[in-house]
């Protein structure tokens, strides 16, 4: 189904956060409701027991960080 904000808890806790704080940049609140909210299709995946087993979004162009160019 498509994703609602009421599922980022629940996203959230579908990956183990370690100690490096690589997971909290890419997964940290913030960022997963702003993907719900802003990509072009978010899905969560629900098991019977209408738990979040998976999560995807896409957006409709690349992402493309502020440092890259072109040659």
């Amino acid at each position: 189904r498509r994703s609602d904000p009421d599922d980022c808890d629940a996203i959230i806790n579908l990956v183990e956060l370690g100690e490096d704080d690589i997971y909290d940049r890419v997964y940290s609140y913030p960022k997963i409701l702003k993907l719900i909210e802003t990509a072009y299709l978010a899905i969560t995946v629900i098991d019977r027991e209408g738990r979040v087993v998976a999560f995807a979004a896409f957006e409709d162009s690349p992402q493309v960080s502020s440092t890259s160019f072109l040659l």
